[in-house]
């Protein structure tokens, strides 16, 4: 029987898929197992709690696995640091202020601008309305040759 090791524990079973996902695209075929649950209570947000989810691989990926996993875990670490840094920066780079401008002072039209319907509205009703009197007729005719 081949001996399975458990390389990591994380809070949810979706955070354990997608870890389990990456280690196979990697090469590592590997499993969750949900660890445990408690009883059903009103803020969890289903029959049960969920108290995390292991994730097992087979004992020879183990040092792979888990290299891969803390590597994982730096760079996520390392595009927070710069995430609050940037929100933390008391200033904005000018190229960045310019580009805005110009971004604000043009006379593009909004999103809400390009849609079909605004102001469409009775075109829009005509051609919905069209679409299901057809569908009722193809219906019919459909209905009485067969």
């Amino acid at each position: 029987m081949e001996e399975v090791v458990k390389i990591a524990h994380v809070g949810s079973e979706v955070e354990g898929d997608m870890i389990v996902e990456r280690l196979r695209q990697s090469g590592i075929y590997g499993y969750t197992q949900i660890t445990g649950a408690v009883r059903p209570k009103l803020y969890s947000g289903g029959l049960t709690a969920q108290l995390g989810v292991d994730i097992y691989v087979h004992q020879e990926n183990q040092k792979r696995a888990k290299e891969l996993i803390d590597r994982w875990e730096n760079r996520m670490i390392a595009e927070e640091d710069i995430q609050e840094e940037a929100v933390s920066s008391p200033e904005i780079a000018e190229d960045v202020l310019e580009y805005l401008e110009e971004q604000k002072s043009g006379n593009d039209k909004s999103l809400g601008d390009k849609i079909f319907w605004k102001g469409n509205r009775r075109r829009v009703a005509q051609i919905t309305a069209s679409i299901l009197l057809l569908g009722v007729l193809l219906f019919l005719v459909l209905g009485y040759i067969l």
